[in-house]
């Protein structure tokens, strides 16, 4: 067995997992029992009042996702993933499943708020990036990231609403972009694909990288503009803008989280700064964007 730590918690898992931080067997979870990870033969069965045509389905104890040409997975309440790869398929692209949607859906599992998001540490606490795909959340935290601060997560972002101060978890140091971005911010050796046939590569972060929960002090929501600028959100468009960019929203009626889901957006939009972040597609922009991400969270409430 491999043991790994990633969002405060630990790893038991049959397969390697290069892209996590190796823990020793006992040691590296911060945030209740350990999970399973094993590769065998998944569970097909459909559970009483699913759809039995239903290629992926969610109950409020499991979730199944079958990726057709890569692999079908299940997530048993927070505490166990099963892989059931296809045949010949490259391990690269299970592991890119595994810990982007199958890893949002276990974190969901355990109570987390998780957003589709990048963040980053700044000065001890947490800026998280939203945006819809191709707006540039991974290119955002690298560009943060090559100013000196640590990457926090990449794509999944888990806040735990629970406490006065809602708190974002470490995932681990790995961001995703594409060459251009990261040639544009330092990064000249070959980097390795995500994927065999997309261009997106793999940049190891791990300078600083947290070892434990950081408070996640602002939440900017990046806008393809014609000019740079950081524009606050109003409290209603604030909860609905955590709403629109949470990782599992079409699961919440399934999962029996939708409860819950609004106390968490609500809370979160009442406790942190939500603002736009208007920019222009330009990498040389970047350090300017950059600057005015670092005066927000200076000044944050």
């Amino acid at each position: 067995m491999h043991s790994y730590t990633a969002y405060g918690l630990g790893f038991q898992s049959e397969i390697p997992l290069p892209e996590l931080i190796e823990a020793a067997p006992k040691n590296g979870a911060t945030h209740s029992e350990p999970v399973t990870i094993e590769q065998r033969g998944v569970d097909r069965t459909i559970p009483r009042g699913v759809n039995p045509e239903a290629r992926h389905w969610a109950t409020p104890d499991a979730v199944f996702l079958d990726y057709q040409g890569v692999a079908a997975y299940r997530i048993d309440q927070g505490r166990r993933i099963v892989i059931e790869p296809s045949p010949q398929i490259d391990p690269r692209i299970v592991r890119l499943y595994l810990l982007g949607p199958i890893l949002a859906v276990l974190l969901h599992q355990r109570g987390f708020l998780v957003l589709h998001a990048s963040g980053v540490n700044i000065n001890g606490n947490v800026a998280a990036f939203l945006g819809d795909k191709g707006t540039g959340k991974s290119t955002m935290a690298a560009a943060l990231h090559a100013r000196g601060h640590a990457l926090v997560a990449d794509d999944v972002v888990a806040v735990d609403t629970s406490a006065k101060m809602a708190l974002a978890y470490p995932g681990f140091p790995q961001l995703k972009l594409f060459p251009e971005s990261a040639a544009q911010l330092g990064s000249t050796d070959e980097l390795p694909k995500l994927h065999p046939d997309f261009d997106k590569r793999a940049r190891r972060a791990e300078n600083n990288f947290p070892q434990e929960a950081l408070p996640l002090r602002g939440i900017f929501e990046l806008i393809n503009s014609d000019h740079e600028g950081v524009e606050p959100m109003a409290g209603p468009t604030a909860m609905m803008t955590l709403v629109r960019h949470s990782y599992l929203l079409p699961m919440m009626a399934a999962t029996g989280a939708s409860a819950l889901h609004f106390r968490q957006t609500v809370g979160l939009a009442q406790r942190v700064n939500v603002r736009r972040l208007h920019r222009r597609r330009i990498l040389d922009e970047l350090p300017k964007v950059a600057a005015m991400v670092e005066d927000a969270i200076a000044n944050a409430r």
